[in-house]
């Protein structure tokens, strides 16, 4: 009897000591979560406060973007305020000079397009000496379609030829030198086949700016009968733009 309440007192004092071990590794382990749940909440906290910073950084970016907009459509309404003017201005100047050279020069229309119906109408005119050859004219009206329209890109006419009795000018569209010499992709000045060609609204603004210059429908004189557009020496292949290949007559 004596020695099964020995035994069983040795069992219970085994049960506690194990006891007491699992609930100190317990603690530990506790201890050690609770850390972890804290370093966490730290990070959390962190991550929150950039997360506002960068909020607070991005209502600055789209402020400052929103203001710059602004600055910028008012300065291009402004500076197409200021071509307007300037073209009334030029196109008095021209009337004048025309007047006063009568019979010496002949006026010569050169056309731009409204954005908003695609119209053509006169921009400006030019003064050619009415002694110049017919080909001389051409090459003078292009020559101020590429300056005042195409930032200097090359306009060629390449030839007058006579088609079916008619006059026909062939006039070649061409790349700018530093264009061909480069990559497409790496290239940010304006070029015809990335910039005028491009887009409905471009492609025909383009078109009837060319056509409609060229072919001086309301020109009394001796002129082109039609004309005939080439891209680098080639067939224009551009969407917006293939009317330029077919010949357009007066």
């Amino acid at each position: 009897m004596r020695k099964g309440l020995v035994l069983v007192a040795a069992f219970i004092l085994i049960a506690v000591a194990c006891l007491s071990a699992c609930t100190s590794t317990d603690t530990q382990e506790l201890k050690k979560l609770e850390e972890r749940i804290a370093k966490l909440e730290d990070k959390l906290k962190e991550k929150d406060d950039q997360i506002a910073y960068l909020k607070q950084e991005n209502q600055q970016f789209v402020k400052d973007v929103n203001e710059a907009i602004y600055r910028l459509t008012r300065a291009e309404l402004d500076t197409r305020y200021l071509r307007y003017r300037l073209n009334e201005a030029e196109k008095e100047a021209y009337d004048l000079a025309g007047k006063l050279l009568e019979g010496k020069v002949d006026r010569i229309p050169l056309f731009a397009v409204d954005s908003d119906n695609y119209e053509a109408y006169i921009d400006k005119y030019l003064l050619i000496p009415k002694q110049l050859s017919l080909k001389e004219k051409l090459d003078i009206l292009a020559q101020k379609l590429s300056l005042y329209y195409y930032r200097g890109l090359p306009i060629e006419v390449k030839e007058i030829k006579l088609v079916d009795g008619k006059k026909i000018a062939i006039v070649n569209l061409r790349e700018a030198q530093d264009f061909k010499e480069s990559s497409p992709e790496d290239y940010i000045a304006f070029t015809w086949c990335m910039v005028y060609f491009q887009g409905s609204c471009g492609g025909i603004t383009t078109s009837k700016n060319l056509i409609e210059s060229f072919l001086q429908r309301d020109f009394k004189g001796a002129w082109i009968d039609g004309v005939q557009f080439l891209y680098e020496g080639g067939r224009v292949e551009f969407e917006h733009v293939g009317v330029l290949w077919e010949t357009q007559y007066r």
